[in-house]
């Protein structure tokens, strides 16, 4: 028997942090996916980068916005912010983005009727299964993960009790299939991400000085908020003039179309310490460029399990990269050709009809579990008051 979810109710989608990422924009996807067949409420920071993307003229979206002012992810401000939106837009199903803030919303649903689902997309590395976090996740009645990696993480990480579901559900993309572009001269390298530890930056640019070193022409451009870690920028910049690569390396910021910088490039270096499901991995996939990556984190399900051309390089083998990056730069017709059949599996894997299948089929299996759960309450208590006569 199919489900139908009841309409009565409105599911929200919340994401409470201010900053642009994956994360952030993940979550106004998927209320924008949702909304198609539900009613759905968008939860976010008041002055956060999504406030202030929804508050722009022309923003076409069906979907309510409620915003939450704060200063402290746990505090009493926010707990009863969003305690009265679950009440006043009658949410019965929270699906959740940024498990680190979960306390708050514990106490937020204190009394009330409510699914909650947990959605994560970054490897968590503290084990969180004292009595504290315990009884935090006791009311999640589903994890969502975006990848295999993300599902081993939180198996070890959390106590995840039956009958609470574990639902792998990869992103999606809303990308037309561009056509293939032949490689540049110079080749031309692109980096997303940014400027923070552990994204890979200064481990691509000692890579990189390879190329310069055997002779091979090259441009890498890195696209991402370079305001994030003004440190960590400084460090880059200055390793950019003892490579000597002032001439090949340009550092564009953040911009508001990754894709067509994507599409203008022909080498995809991530050299990335680690990423639950990195959208730009996907969106490189999505723009026919040649991955080279460590093969890391959810790295080998996106070769070995569905099948894409990249390369996957030893995790943290710096030397190994270089000699990979120059092969493929001295082979860069083949590698691109090779690399565009990529855009078609994304199509495929990645499609948002997939995704908003899968959360409906979840909220689906929720519903069922509640009606069953409610029947046999009845059933038991119909029992009780029998025995007692």
């Amino acid at each position: 028997m199919t489900t139908v979810i009841d309409n009565r109710h409105r599911t929200a989608v919340i994401c409470l942090s201010p900053n642009k990422g994956g994360m952030e924009l993940d979550a106004a996807k998927l209320a924008r996916l949702l909304s198609a067949e539900l009613e759905i409420v968008l939860i976010i920071k008041r002055g956060g980068y999504l406030d202030i993307q929804h508050a722009q003229p022309n923003q076409d979206h069906h979907y309510l916005v409620e915003t939450v002012d704060f200063k402290s992810m746990f505090s009493l401000a926010l707990i009863s912010q969003l305690h009265r939106i679950f009440i006043s837009q009658q949410i019965r199903n929270v699906i959740f983005f940024g498990a680190s803030e979960l306390k708050s919303l514990y106490f937020a649903l204190l009394g009330l009727d409510v699914n909650l689902i947990v959605r994560h997309g970054t490897t968590k590395r503290t084990p969180k299964k004292d009595w504290f976090h315990r009884r935090v996740y006791a009311p999640v009645k589903a994890h969502i993960v975006i990848s295999n990696h993300l599902e081993k993480n939180i198996r070890s990480i959390l106590h995840i009790p039956a009958p609470t579901e574990v639902a792998l559900i990869y992103p999606s993309f809303a990308y037309s299939t561009p056509e293939y572009q032949p490689p540049a001269n110079p080749v031309r390298l692109i980096h997303v991400g940014r400027i923070c530890a552990g994204k890979g930056q200064d481990v691509a640019l000692r890579v990189c000085q390879k190329l310069k070193t055997h002779n091979i022409d090259f441009e890498l451009t890195f696209l991402g908020d370079i305001n994030a870690e003004p440190a960590e920028f400084s460090r880059l910049q200055s390793l950019v003039v003892e490579l000597g690569l002032q001439n090949q390396v340009r550092f564009a910021g953040h911009v508001q179309d990754v894709h067509s910088h994507l599409l203008q490039s022909d080498v995809f270096l991530f050299p990335s310490a680690g990423e639950g499901f990195g959208n730009v991995i996907a969106e490189a996939l999505f723009s026919g460029l040649v991955p080279i990556v460590f093969d890391n984190t959810s790295i080998p399900e996106i070769r070995q399990n569905l099948g894409f051309y990249l390369h996957a390089i030893e995790d943290g083998n710096e030397d190994a990269m270089a000699e990979t990056l120059m092969n493929v730069c001295k082979e860069i017709v083949q590698e691109k050709r090779r690399a565009y059949a990529n855009v078609k599996l994304a199509a495929s894997v990645f499609a948002e009809e997939r995704e908003r299948g899968q959360y409906l089929a979840l909220l689906a299996r929720i519903s069922d579990q509640r009606q069953t759960s409610a029947k046999n309450k009845q059933k038991n208590s119909s029992v009780h008051s029998h025995g007692q006569h």
